[in-house]
């Protein structure tokens, strides 16, 4: 089985999201911690941002790190030779592809031919590995497109990437057109970046890889501009449990590149965020929670020990009398039917009134005052 290749572009497009600005420590901190979890390639910045930015890539290559480092570049020579001074050995190149993006940049297609005669093999005889992306694939004229593919990959570039810059591509139309570019590329790697306008960013990344796609991008928590990007722990998770092929992340990692992220950037965590939120796994109604006690995957699609997490029920409005009587057995009380009713009761006009959820001890202090008791 083939391992996907993980691109992470935290560093890189997570950090086109609005008021978002990373020092280099927290820059060296997620960099790192990608590492650890076996992400393969970091895509580390773009080095025509000036002196700070190449400096920070060059801080970067510098810690050593397993994973490949990539600089990304326009379509300009002399982004690529910014990026030789960074100390990276792999380089991704841009270019646009549809005609509204070389309209809007004042290019055509005759520039764009030219600009990959000069600039692809320059990188080539340059860096390790070239990778070439076309900007707003999904809305390009899918021969041109197929025709700057091949010939970006006859001039040497390692991987042509396709990228929906503005998430407009659906499920089918992305696997069609994946399969349409791996058809022609030959030995070439074939690489999708998604962008999460229209909420399809990690689905359609996922049909990319059924299509034929061997390199994916992501950010962590979808980070990006507008909408964001393709999350990293939906895909890794997505491409282990939903298509069975491995990445070569480790599953249990996830949540704490997750917090990372939420931390060094100051943005809330959203708690029922997919495969990392804090009550992804968290259930509280009475039928899910009876069920589950009997087969954990009754209401769960894979077991949250698998990303290092746990399962938990929460004592609300909505619980049955059996997450009360699983809460109440960890003080090793038995309560009978009767007394399960009345709490059962209790709980749910106390959390009406109160708005919220009750703790086990809570539910503790509950039971003792019905029963003519006090928590000691």
């Amino acid at each position: 089985m083939k391992t996907i290749w993980i691109v992470d572009t935290t560093l890189r497009d997570g950090l086109q999201a609005p008021g978002v600005h990373l020092s280099f420590e927290s820059k060296s901190r997620i960099a790192v911690a990608l590492d650890a979890a076996g992400v393969p390639e970091i895509e580390a910045g773009i080095p025509a941002m000036g002196k700070a930015a190449v400096k920070d890539i060059k801080g970067l290559a510098s810690l050593d790190l397993a994973a490949r480092l990539t600089c990304w570049c326009r379509a300009k020579h002399e982004d690529v030779e910014a990026a030789l001074g960074c100390g990276t050995d792999a380089v991704h190149i841009s270019f646009p592809a549809s005609n509204r993006l070389l309209e809007a940049f004042r290019k055509d297609r005759k520039w764009l031919f030219k600009a990959m005669d000069d600039v692809v093999p320059y990188a080539v005889s340059n860096f390790a590995f070239v990778s070439v992306g076309f900007q707003d694939a999904g809305r390009a004229d899918e021969s041109f497109l197929s025709d700057i593919s091949e010939i970006a990959a006859s001039k040497g570039a390692h991987r042509i990437r396709l990228a929906d810059s503005v998430g407009i591509m659906t499920v089918d139309g992305t696997s069609g057109l994946v399969r349409k570019i791996r058809s022609i590329l030959g030995n070439a790697e074939l690489g999708y970046h998604g962008h999460n306008d229209f909420g399809l960013a990690a689905a359609n990344t996922l049909a990319a890889i059924e299509a034929g796609a061997s390199s994916v991008d992501t950010t962590i928590n979808g980070l990006g501009e507008r909408a964001g990007n393709a999350p990293l722990a939906e895909v890794v998770a997505g491409t282990r449990f939903l298509l069975g092929k491995k990445t070569g992340v480790k599953l249990e990692n996830l949540k704490s590149l997750s917090d990372l992220l939420d931390y060094e950037t100051g943005i809330p965590g959203n708690r029922f965020r997919p495969i990392t939120g804090a009550d992804t796994f968290s259930h509280t109604s009475g039928i899910h929670c009876a069920a589950m006690e009997r087969d954990p995957l009754s209401y769960q699609p894979m077991e949250a020990e698998k990303l290092g997490r746990k399962s938990k029920y929460l004592i609300s409005r909505q619980s049955g009398r059996s997450v009360l009587r699983s809460a109440l057995t960890r003080f090793n009380i038995t309560p009978s039917e009767a007394q399960l009713k009345d709490l059962l009761a209790k709980v749910r006009t106390t959390a009406h009134l109160y708005k919220n959820g009750l703790s086990a001890l809570e539910l503790k202090a509950l039971f003792l005052g019905l029963n003519g008791r006090k928590l000691i």
